[in-house]
């Protein structure tokens, strides 16, 4: 081969190069900026509303099981689902506190249980 020949061979095979590893890096900034807008928790907007439960149930797996509880909301009327802690009794019929998480950039809306608002003495539920 012509050293003229091998010398213009390399410098386009070290230019492609160059460029992969441009556009690797490109895209893995691009993948990072992704998950941190997914994941960005300054994001999300918190705020308490109240509701009735009216449901319950668990769902049984490997690890034990999880509780569910069904609430009917004040202000909206929707019944929504929150997962519940294992070490809370699940009480039907009470009028329980939730966090309402919900994020600006998604209209997906969780609700995290707080606590319930009314204590009778007699909790047989």
């Amino acid at each position: 081969m012509r050293p003229e020949t091998k010398a213009k061979l390399d410098a386009e095979q070290g230019l492609s190069k160059n460029i992969t590893k441009l556009l690797l890096a490109i895209l893995v900034v691009g993948i990072c900026a992704l998950i941190f807008w997914i994941k960005n928790p300054n994001d999300i907007i918190g705020s308490n509303v109240t509701g009735l439960s009216v449901n319950k149930t668990a769902l049984l797996h490997d690890e034990g099981h999880t509780n569910i509880l069904f609430v009917n909301l004040d202000n909206t009327g929707k019944v929504v689902r929150v997962f519940m802690p294992n070490s809370i009794a699940m009480k039907l019929n009470r009028r329980v506190q939730l966090r309402k998480l919900e994020k600006k950039s998604s209209t997906r809306v969780r609700y995290r249980f707080l606590k319930y608002l009314e204590v009778e003495e007699s909790d047989s539920n």
